[in-house]
């Protein structure tokens, strides 16, 4: 560089660089944070220039709605004047502290499954969250994936050519080894599927170390991507499981509507994967009000297949997984008493269970309702009722010091649940007192 600035981005040191440009460590010295400063290549003709420069803004523009622990940020676009004839056009993203998996595939001689399973699980919390916007990545693969092990970080980028799902635009673009059979079939369009396939294939390569699918030129790729399936993973590692084989092969499906409907489902058959090779045993007994922490990923998939948070975008149901708590119980247990210290809510997720009041049982309530949110709401410092499980059931607890903590769009969207629970059940009695 011939300059140690790029704007007001101080340049600290080359992090890596492509046939399509350069990307730099920089800080920020306005907002004292690093970041990442992705600059085009000098010796691109002008056509691919211009290209370029339409995905930098596409980037900025999509990348700059998100804002997800698996997403790297986008911060700023910009234009240097270079000289009187050039500009420098310059994308600034969150800077991550870790490597492509592409380069990190070939540090390591053998990736071991768990690792594989959690970086996968983390990409299709990107993916859930991306779908859920509507968005469609079209270029996942190893080297726009970010990854630091020692944290870990897992992080999707490079949104250049991103688009809405079921847009139908130019379906030439993305990387051959991860592009699904519908890139080549008239009529058809990308999406979500498209991703889950793209994702199925980093998969694959991260198991076995080689593309799904090979060919000595691209014509046979493109007719092995359509027509066969790709060699089994046993091949390259005898004793892959066969249900890891089954996910990827999933995946993998030449036709979009048997792979999995959805990025969650992909998270959930991970996470089901991730609790075998854990010896984790189904359904297995929990003691009264016994945390079921075990894993966030359960959680996570647990909250956003779960009908009362629907309307959550998958970036609250993360918040809300870091904060809250899943617990178990079995059936005839108390999980509130009355008169005790209200210092939580608590929103039913399966299972069901009575309300009592002075010994008497005077309601039943089901997944979906919610109790002890009016603690919070009139400030009563007592349970008015206790609470007595029906039949095994899970609960999702959040103390109302951690609800204070949460963003403003969390709280909003539980209290509206709040309040709809609260006027379902008021419904509910009205109707039964007039009968």
């Amino acid at each position: 560089m011939a300059s140690n600035k790029i704007g007001r981005y101080e340049i600290e040191s080359k992090i890596g660089e492509g046939a399509f440009g350069t990307v730099y460590k920089a800080r920020d010295p306005a907002l004292d944070r690093a970041v990442a400063i992705k600059v085009p290549s000098l010796t691109l003709s002008d056509d691919e220039l211009a290209k370029l420069i339409i995905e930098f803004h596409r980037e900025a523009r999509i990348g700059a709605q998100f804002r997800h622990s698996n997403i790297v940020t986008v911060y700023d676009l910009g234009v240097r004047e270079q000289s009187k004839n050039i500009k420098m056009h310059y994308l600034v993203m969150e800077y991550v502290a870790g490597i492509e998996l592409k380069e990190y595939i070939k540090q390591v001689e053998q990736i071991e499954y768990r690792e594989i399973l959690q970086i996968i699980f983390e990409c299709c919390k990107a993916l859930d969250y991306i779908h859920f916007h509507k968005i469609v990545h079209r270029d996942i693969k190893l080297g726009n994936i970010m990854y630091n092990p020692n944290y870990p970080i897992v992080k999707l980028m490079d949104f250049g050519i991103a688009d809405q799902i079921n847009y139908k635009n130019i379906k030439s673009v993305g990387t051959l080894l991860y592009m699904s059979p519908e890139h080549f079939e008239e009529g058809s369009v990308l999406t979500a599927q498209t991703d889950i396939f793209a994702l199925g294939a980093v998969m694959y390569q991260l198991i076995a170390k080689q593309p799904a699918f090979k060919g000595d030129d691209v014509s046979t790729v493109i007719a092995n991507i359509r027509n066969n399936d790709p060699i089994p993973l046993q091949h390259y590692r005898p004793d892959a499981p066969q249900e890891l084989s089954n996910i990827v092969n999933r995946a993998l499906a030449k036709k979009p509507r048997d792979r999995f409907n959805t990025a969650l489902e992909f998270a959930s058959s991970i996470q089901s994967l991730l609790d075998s090779l854990s010896n984790k045993k189904s359904g297995a007994k929990i003691s009264v009000g016994e945390s079921r922490k075990v894993s966030q990923n359960e959680d996570y998939v647990f909250l956003r297949d779960n009908s009362w948070f629907k309307d959550f975008s998958p970036s609250l149901i993360e918040e809300l997984v870091k904060v809250g708590k899943i617990e178990a119980y079995q059936a005839n247990q108390l999980i509130v008493t009355e008169g005790e210290l209200a210092d939580s809510f608590y929103t039913i997720i399966s299972g069901s269970a009575d309300v009592i009041k002075y010994s008497n049982t005077v309601a039943r309530m089901s997944a979906g309702d919610s109790f002890g949110e009016l603690g919070h709401i009139t400030d009563n410092t007592r349970r008015t009722a206790s609470i007595r499980t029906a039949e095994p059931t899970k609960v999702l607890n959040v103390s109302f010091e951690t609800l204070e903590s949460l963003s403003t769009e969390n709280q909003a969207m539980l209290y509206k649940g709040f309040f709809k629970s609260t006027m379902q059940r008021l419904t509910k009695l009205m109707e039964s007192m007039k009968l």
